[in-house]
Order: structure tokens, then C-alpha cells, then sequence
């Protein structure tokens, strides 16, 4: 079954979708197809490199769900979301530790480095620039070969013992 999203025909034969030109076998490893774990992968890549191509990785109607807050619509809210964790952390290192793809669905256990250096996080004040090393869950819909809905569980509470602001004086058990 085959169907049509941006312009893109995608197959449910399995987690594949037919290339768009800018997803050719020199970007995607495979000529006509592209399978949606690569898509999340390459969107990763672009993260560490800076260089995240959001018209050709992301859905212009993404959806982007955060802890605590409303999901953010677009993908001009979802780029800007991006733009605010690179000024928080310019040298951002995103590792994948995990990653199973089913269906329209890929579901990634990443490890995030970097040295935070904005006055806050998250409301919380921070004192000084620091490096933190955190897990995160992330989740992604895909949708003609794009990422459509996002959702993620972050390790907030690690994070701000890393940096400093949480002592360690009541360890959680």
C-alpha cells in the first residue's frame, strides 16, 4: 500500500519509504529507498556536524512534544526549538545507544554531551558553564520519509547535578 505526504510516495511494505532526489544512495545508502531508521540517524549526524537539513529531514507539520509544555507545531518552531540547544550548548554531541525502528516508528536512546554555558535551564539559575554527559529517550513518527511527531523523556534531574545547581547531600533511591 502506497500513499502520497509532501510529496513523497511512501510504501508500508516495512519501514521504508521511496526516496525524495535530495535522499539518493549517496545520502541514504540505497538507490529508491530509504529506510526510516537512516532518516533519524541522519538527522543526528546533522545535529553534530551543525548542519541539520530540515527541509529535507523534517515534516513542515512536525509536531514536537516536550515535557511540561504544550507540543509545538511546524517546522519553523521545531528548527527554533534546535537553534535554542545549540546556543545553550554549541558543542552538543549526540551519540545513538540504542535504536529500534517499527513501522512509522523509531525509538532512540541517545547520550548527550556538551558543556552548558546559558544563565538558565529550564527556569533553574546556572552559576557557571558545565559539562554534563545525560541519556534521553526520544521517540519519531515518520511520515514521507520525514520526521513528523517527536517525543522525548530527558534526564533533566542528572543534567543539573552535573552542573552543579542539585548537590548530592539527598540521593534519590
Amino acid at each position: 500500500m502506497s500513499q502520497q505526504h509532501e510529496g513523497v510516495e511512501t510504501s508500508h511494505e516495512g519501514d521504508y519509504v521511496r526516496a525524495t532526489p535530495q535522499m539518493t544512495s549517496a545520502t541514504c545508502g540505497g538507490p529508491g529507498y530509504v529506510h526510516n531508521a537512516d532518516v533519524v540517524r541522519r538527522f543526528y549526524e546533522g545535529w553534530n556536524r551543525r548542519s541539520i537539513d530540515f527541509e529535507v529531514l523534517v515534516a513542515v507539520d512536525i509536531v514536537n512534544h516536550q515535557p511540561e509544555v504544550e507540543p509545538e507545531h511546524g517546522r519553523h518552531q521545531f528548527e527554533q526549538a534546535i537553534g535554542r540547544v545549540v546556543a545553550a550548548v554549541p558543542d552538543s554531541k549526540w551519540d545513538i545507544v540504542d535504536l529500534v525502528s517499527d513501522g512509522d516508528r523509531v525509538a532512540v536512546r541517545t547520550k548527550w554531551t556538551g558543556t552548558y554555558g546559558a544563565p538558565q535551564f529550564r527556569g533553574v539559575p546556572i552559576p557557571t558553564p558545565g559539562t554534563f554527559a545525560v541519556e534521553h529517550i526520544h521517540i519519531y513518527r515518520l511520515a514521507g520519509g520525514r520526521l513528523a511527531e517527536h517525543w522525548v523523556v530527558r534526564d533533566d534531574l542528572t543534567m543539573l547535578r552535573q552542573l552543579g545547581v542539585l548537590g548530592r547531600e539527598h540521593p534519590i533511591r
